[in-house]
Parts: C-alpha cells; structure tokens; sequence
C-alpha cells in the first residue's frame, strides 16, 4: 500500500499543538511540515512572509525534536518542489498562513487556529484583502477565501460568518479545533488555594479603536472588591504602558502575566473580566461569570464546541474518507487562478471590528 503524502502548512502558535494532533490520529500517512513565521513583508526582517522555517519529515519516533534551522524561502521553494521531493496528496493549512502559489495545485483543508475576538456588534465591517493570504488582524478571519475543499471550524458562529461572507455551506464542518475543544482539562483544583478575578486586556488602542483603560481598571476594581486581581496582557498591546496603567492604579505588587497559559489562568478563576479577548469564549465554555461590554447573546454564538479532547481524530477521520483513501481528480479552483493574476482581487473578507469608543464601562453579566 502506497502511503499518502500530507504538507501542513502552519504558523509558529499553532505549530507544536493542532499540527501534532493532526499527524498522531493519521499514522498511516507521511507528513511534512512548513511552519510560515508571520509578520509583514520586509527585506531587513530575517521573520518577514517571505521567510519560512522548512520541517524535515516526521518520524513517529522523532515527534519531539523534529524541527531544522531556519531555512530561506529560495531554499525552502528548492528543497519542496524540485523534482526529486515527493508529490503531496493533501495540503492542511492552520489559520492565517500564506500560501506559495505552487501549493494551490493540490486538495487543501483550512483548520481554524484562533478564536475570533469579542467585537461590538453594532459596527459590522467588511474589507478588502488585496494580498491573498496575508493576516488579518484576527488570523480566524484568514479562511474567509474560497481556496478550501474543506473547513473545519470551532463553532456555529464561525460556520454562519463564513457562510455569510460567501462559502460554500457543504463545505463547512464545526468539528471543534484541537486546540480549543477540552477546555476542562485546564482546571486544578491545586493551582491557587485563594479565589481571585482575572482581567484580560485587549489590543482595542492598538488596532486603531479608543478605549479608557483608566476608566475599564476602576470597574475592575469595584467588580472583584475585596478578591485578588490577576491580570493577563493581550500579546498584542503595549506591555510597557499597560503594566504601568495597572501599577499606577493597583500598585508595583500587582501580578501581572504576559506569556502564560490563558487556559490555566481562565479556567481557575473565580470570574473573568474583560473587553475583548478570546478568553471571554473560554470561560463562558467552562459555565464561568463574566463581565464583559460585549453582548453576551454575541459572545456564545462564537464559544468553540467542547467534545473532549476528540476534535483530531474526527477531523482525520473526515480527511481520510474524503482525502486520503481514494485516488480523486483534483482540479485547481478556476476562481483563484482567474483572481490570482490581478493585482487587487474582488473577493472580500470579514475583518473583525473593534470597540471604536470604550468611555464609559457598563459591564453586562
């Protein structure tokens, strides 16, 4: 029997989670990984678009340790597509990754690797994407593009949003993603012996909206009352001024994380309090208060589907049936070559708006 090929094609996050998931619950493929390191293009930055770290083949017995020096995009394209590389059978692209445009020419599966952010619903906005794959500032909106056979998303939310914005709905599968859907496993009933309100902040200021830190800090204060205040920094904001906003308020002691686990610190928490941070999702997943600006009837159409850890092995079991078991005539979207050859495409994709205004915090429950 002639084993099947699989390229995944992802990005530094999502890497070292869905991507081994994926390979473990189809052991009897062959898998190579690209991992895109994400930014803007630019020549001066060695961790522009254009740059990709190639990842050798993986061996069962080498899932641990199975990543190479970085490598630059010419040798990347010359180690993928000469003639003596192997023939891919099945491209899986894992959120906001750009695509060479040779990888089009093979079957392609979109998983969603980030939740969307919590956005004010009264401020709908759609742009253009003039740049094929390049993220957008919320890398759930990168699937938006008719480029998949397949979809595999983390809620009904996700599915109608695509659905709207003109994807197929044969196409969609809500699967839950690896990476979201057993969130109960966070939760130690030893992390912390005291109770405390955790707060996650936002990048609002930092993609163009106004938000009253100042004024969002002070609810915090009078919504925990007298129970410690644990505070996790979006990685997209400022750092600097947002621990200087929280240590002028509540003091240099103040416990401050920027790179934990979220899911740990949601999950342990007594409530949550934030504006616009995916955490809101996971704790509304785990039966979690929250107080948030957002409507809560807007934040649950989008809560990832908790099915206990399974979400790997059904979307490999979809994969297989579909992908992998038959020989199937593959042809290349008609649409993307025709788009691909002008410079500004006409198709659209849903980019998630922020808060423009936060003044005057009224904290729905």
């Amino acid at each position: 029997m002639i084993r099947k090929k699989v390229l995944h094609f992802s990005s530094l996050n999502t890497f070292t989670s869905q991507v081994q998931r994926i390979c473990n619950d189809l052991p009897d493929c062959d898998h190579y990984v690209i991992v895109s390191r994400g930014g803007f293009r630019s020549r001066k930055s060695p961790f522009a678009l254009n740059s990709w770290t190639l990842i050798r083949r993986i061996y069962p017995e080498q899932k641990a340790s199975f990543i190479s020096p970085p490598v630059s995009a010419f040798q990347t394209y010359k180690r993928l597509f000469n003639d003596a590389d192997p023939v891919f059978d099945l491209l899986i692209v894992y959120g906001n990754a750009k695509l060479p445009r040779k990888l089009t020419e093979i079957p392609r599966v979109f998983i969603q690797d980030a939740l969307a952010e919590p956005v004010s619903t009264d401020s709908p906005k759609r742009t253009p994407v003039t740049h094929g794959h390049l993220p957008l500032p919320s890398s759930s909106s990168s699937g938006f593009k008719d480029h998949f056979e397949l979809y595999f998303l983390a809620s009904e939310g996700d599915a109608q949003l695509l659905e709207s914005a003109g994807i197929p709905a044969n196409r969609l599968r809500v699967s839950g993603v690896p990476a979201f859907d057993h969130l109960a496993a966070f939760v130690n009933r030893k992390f912390r012996t005291s109770p405390y309100v955790l707060v996650c902040t936002s990048a609002i200021r930092e993609k163009g909206g106004r938000e009253d830190r100042v004024a969002f800090l002070e609810g915090c204060r009078r919504v925990a009352g007298d129970r410690k205040l644990i505070f996790q920094l979006h990685p997209l904001e400022k750092h600097r001024r947002a621990v200087a906003e929280i240590e002028k308020i509540f003091g240099k002691d103040s416990e401050i994380f920027l790179h934990s686990s979220t899911g740990e610190l949601v999950a342990n928490c007594q409530e949550l309090i934030s504006n616009g941070a995916p955490a809101l999702y996971f704790a509304l997943a785990l039966g979690k208060k929250v107080h948030t600006a957002v409507s809560s009837g807007a934040l649950r159409r989008y809560v990832p589907i908790q099915n206990g850890g399974n979400a790997a092995l059904l979307i490999a079991d979809i994969l297989r049936a579909q992908f992998l078991e038959e020989e199937l005539e593959f042809l290349p979207s008609q649409r993307y070559i025709k788009d691909s050859r002008r410079k500004n495409r006409g198709a659209f994709a849903y980019q998630n708006p922020v808060l423009k205004r936060v003044d005057a915090w009224a904290f729905h429950e």
